[in-house]
């Protein structure tokens, strides 16, 4: 039976719900889950990951349950970004094959003959480049998730143990990163970066520390991999209950505050109303709830299916950045074939609470006949997916941007900042994606019980 008194509620269910409950149950606090998939957006954020973050969600799903292994939920994801008239495809499983991608569409950035020098013609040769590059991104990940926190992520910590011609790679693209984005005009290498940035690090700027450059040249020539979520809940749901967590599959009809505090929760179940302690929103941020966000600095996806026959497009998605859409309302768009003749298409737009679908049909229908160049656009469906990317954050390396949240309700004070209402996810913008959701998550009990 539901305990009324919940120390920590989460709103919305994925691996990271799990993760972060089993500290608190492990405090002997009480954890309540709602599956709430209609109040919280973005998955987006969480299945995609690069070497770094699955080595370190591997480490973290093995303590919890070591009866099964994460390597059983995960597939290997190459993808395609389209920047202008320039197409990268990456995630490969070998990095020196992503390597040589870039090379060969951005030379000015990383060049052919440094990849010879360092890799070909190295004593160790390119499987023993290999085979110490992935040595090096998973004892990485295994000691972040076991030795640190977010407070001492820095730099210096992420090169410690680095290999000698990774170093090399990467001081020759920061330098030329650096020189070729100094001028005023936007130019293909600031629309790298700031695709790269959209797509590893949820965050759309082509603005960079060395950092966070760093971890995006490790996420750049990583393999891709991409979580089986669906099957992946079942088992940490399993551990989790058995362990005395609670989990409903219900929506949030309303929340009351006392002096700015959550003091109680209705659920559209039968048990009705519960008081929580502290109330975590686990993705985006909540949409349709009597909460709002004191600042919006994000975008959000807008998706489309077209019934319309393009038979040259890749079944893979493939995410498209043009310089001309850069500093708009929206950030960047994509396209993936559909079942018979539809395709579905996506954009990014600026968020805001009266945003409605329909508000950016004429921009929709706009972008597709500027970019495919179609003459009559036929959408078949608008709707709001649960993708974000942040613009704007607080710029410091160990930092991640705190999320101000607001009582939106008729008597709500549209100023005050509620306190003890938190998000965990691609809201608290940082400058390293996942990988800072993951290092907030693992501590998260310690600041908060």
């Amino acid at each position: 039976m539901l305990n009324k008194n919940i120390d920590i509620f989460i709103v919305g269910e994925n691996y990271l719900s799990y993760l972060m409950a089993d500290r608190y149950l492990k405090k002997n606090k009480s954890v309540l889950i709602l599956n709430s998939s209609k109040q919280v957006m973005n998955t987006k954020h969480f299945k995609e990951l690069g070497t770094l973050e699955y080595t370190f969600l591997r480490k973290w799903v093995r303590d919890l349950c070591p009866n099964f292994s994460l390597n059983d939920f995960i597939l290997s994801r190459p993808y395609y970004l389209r920047m202008n008239n320039k197409e990268l495809m990456l995630g490969h499983d070998s990095i020196y094959q992503n390597l040589l991608e870039v090379s060969r569409k951005f030379p000015k950035v990383l060049s052919f003959d440094l990849l010879k020098n360092e890799i070909l013609e190295s004593e160790k040769g390119l499987e023993g480049f290999e085979i110490d590059c992935r040595n090096f991104l998973e004892q990485l990940g295994d000691s972040l998730y076991s030795y640190h926190n977010i407070q001492n992520f820095s730099l210096d910590l992420l090169m410690k143990d680095c290999p000698k011609d990774i170093l090399t790679l990467f001081d020759f693209f920061f330098q030329n990163v650096t020189n070729l984005t100094k001028g005023s005009h936007f130019n293909e290498i600031d629309l790298l970066l700031f695709s790269l940035r959209s797509k590893f690090q949820s965050f759309s700027s082509h603005k960079f520390s060395k950092l966070e450059l760093f971890h995006l040249f490790m996420s750049l020539i990583s393999p891709s991999y991409e979580l089986d979520e669906s099957s992946l809940l079942v088992e940490l749901r399993n551990n989790y209950v058995s362990h005395g967590g609670f989990y409903r599959n219900a929506s949030i009809r309303n929340v009351k505050y006392d002096k700015g505090r959550p003091w109680c929760v209705e659920l559209s179940s039968f048990e009705g109303v519960v008081h929580p302690g502290r109330l975590v929103f686990i993705g985006g941020g909540p949409r349709d709830l009597p909460v709002s966000i004191k600042k919006y600095n994000f975008f959000t996806e807008i998706r489309g299916k077209l019934n319309t026959q393009f038979k040259y497009f890749k079944s893979n998605r493939v995410d498209l950045f043009d310089s001309r859409m850069v500093g708009t309302d929206f950030s960047s768009w994509s396209y993936s074939t559909g079942d018979g003749s539809d395709l579905n298409i996506s954009f990014m737009t600026k968020y805001n609470d009266a945003l409605k679908e329909h508000f950016v049909r004429d921009e929709f229908d706009h972008i597709l006949k500027s970019f495919f160049g179609l003459k009559r656009v036929e959408v078949s469906s608008l709707e709001f997916s649960d993708n974000i990317s942040s613009y704007s954050y607080q710029r410091n390396d160990n930092a991640i941007s705190p999320v101000h949240f607001v009582d939106k309700t008729p008597l709500g004070s549209k100023f005050s900042s509620l306190k003890a209402v938190d998000s965990l996810g691609p809201l608290k913008a940082s400058g390293l994606g996942v990988l800072s959701s993951l290092m907030e998550a693992k501590d998260y009990h310690l600041f908060y019980s």
